[in-house]
């Protein structure tokens, strides 16, 4: 299969966008770098490149604590290249190298810890693999055009805000522990709006691999947050519960294997087409406030009892979403 990147601009939706683009796509984040990094080209839709996928899950860590600093030569090896050939083969897939990949990524991580969460400058500046406040802080002026406090502060102020309804759905968000998930995932690039596709795709993959999906659920992990990350670079899995054994077949394949840890979670019951989730991640940060909690740094969960989009453009309307906390 081929899959391009999301290359269109935000005036030109497909037909299967015109009924969400608008609430899900953020062609110009509001609370974003000062400008669009300097690339060659957009990752790809579907990332099939084994060694890459397997580099980025290095770098990413999955981890409940903070993303961490993976030295470039054990990256190389995780990837099964050597520290050249990854370095250009990593820059042709992803259209950026893999220092301006790993620094993009830390400071958008620490701008959602800033938006997010009261943890204090040095705190996330040691989390996101930063030696000093100051170093820190001049990295984050050069790409956000505010220093870290002043950039909490802001963004807070700029971010979207809160529709009265969310107030209400907010009542009905929840505090519960979530076990260790052991996952099959696949990686995407692009915005919301394609979230659709990313599933279709999902599907057409599990049944080449001849991946029995009964009585699984299934996952979508959303790494990244509009306001802050370009479109075009935001991260999304699908994934569904791993089989057990692993089938050998995977190998190669787009799969990866993936465990998030245990975990406390906020979760609220999305009822409603796709294209108003974002009411739900916002009733969530509402709860959040009022129930004087904290963010956890882990990845926001989309979770659903069957195969969601596997009937034509059918869009799921009831299920879960979860947001780590303290």
């Amino acid at each position: 299969m081929v899959f391009e990147p999301d290359t269109r601009s935000a005036q030109e939706p497909t037909r299967n966008e015109n009924s969400i683009a608008g609430a899900l796509e953020f062609s110009q984040p509001s609370i974003g770098p000062l400008e669009p990094p300097l690339r060659t080209r957009l990752p790809p839709m579907l990332l099939d490149d084994p060694a890459i996928l397997n580099a980025l899950r290095a770098m990413e860590g999955y981890r409940a604590s903070a993303l961490p600093i993976v030295p470039l030569e054990a990256v190389a090896a995780q990837a099964g290249l050597s520290l050249h050939h990854f370095q250009r083969r990593f820059s042709a897939v992803m259209g950026e190298t893999v220092g301006a990949f790993a620094r993009r990524q830390r400071l958008e991580t620490a701008a959602m810890l800033l938006k997010m969460t009261e943890t204090s400058v040095l705190q996330i500046a040691v989390a996101v693999g930063y030696n000093s406040t100051e170093a820190f802080s001049r990295a984050f002026l050069r790409q956000f055009g505010h220093g870290p406090s002043q950039y909490r502060a802001w963004s807070r102020a700029a971010a979207t805000p809160s529709e009265p309804h969310e107030y209400e759905l907010a009542r009905h968000v929840s505090a519960d522990s979530r076990d260790t998930l052991n996952l099959l995932a696949v990686r995407f690039f692009g915005s919301h709006a394609r979230v659709g596709e990313y599933w279709q795709a999902f599907a057409r993959l599990l049944e080449e691999a001849e991946i029995d999906t009964r009585g699984k659920r299934f996952f979508g992990i959303s790494l990244d947050d509009p306001q802050i990350t370009p479109r075009g670079l935001m991260r999304y899995d699908c994934a569904i519960e791993a089989p057990q054994p692993m089938p050998a077949s995977l190998h190669g394949t787009p799969f990866s294997a993936l465990s998030l840890p245990r975990s406390r979670v906020a979760r609220a019951r999305h009822r409603g087409p796709y294209h108003t989730v974002f009411s739900s991640y916002r009733a969530i940060i509402i709860w959040v406030s009022e129930k004087l909690q904290q963010f956890g740094d882990a990845p926001g969960l989309e979770i659903y009892d069957e195969l969601p989009w596997r009937a034509g453009l059918d869009q799921p309307d009831n299920f879960a979403v979860e947001l780590a906390i303290l």
